[in-house]
């Protein structure tokens, strides 16, 4: 599993962004949207706001293990012989039962930590 003092600058963004609710173009006053998406894929840090995180929900680890793995929603699905609608649920919390998820990830038998 993850762990939070292994999160990237830019992973905690797109955690609290998503936690909020808000588009990268809604999510801090004042910047582009292009300019916040290079922050949240640790392109770019310049004038980033820090932000703490507290604790990595199941389907946010799924969420950022994929990232680290490098696919999209499509390609993740296609591994775990999911359908896409499937994968979407499962990364937006939209299955709540903790233990279903976390079954997903054990089937994943990848390492977390980053490279």
């Amino acid at each position: 599993m993850l762990e939070i003092n292994n999160l990237t600058q830019g992973e905690r963004l797109l955690l609290d962004r998503r936690r909020r609710g808000v588009s990268q173009s809604d999510a801090v006053e004042g910047v582009d949207r292009k300019t916040y998406r290079k922050w949240e894929t640790d392109e770019d840090h310049e004038n980033a706001p820090e932000i703490t995180i507290h604790e990595i929900y199941p389907h946010e680890q799924l969420l950022l293990i994929r990232r680290r793995m490098g696919l999209n929603q499509t390609e993740m699905a296609e591994r775990l012989g999911i359908s896409l609608s499937w994968q979407k649920t499962l990364e937006s919390g939209g299955i709540t039962h903790a233990k279903t998820i976390l079954k997903v990830l054990e089937s994943l038998n990848v390492a977390t930590a980053r490279s």
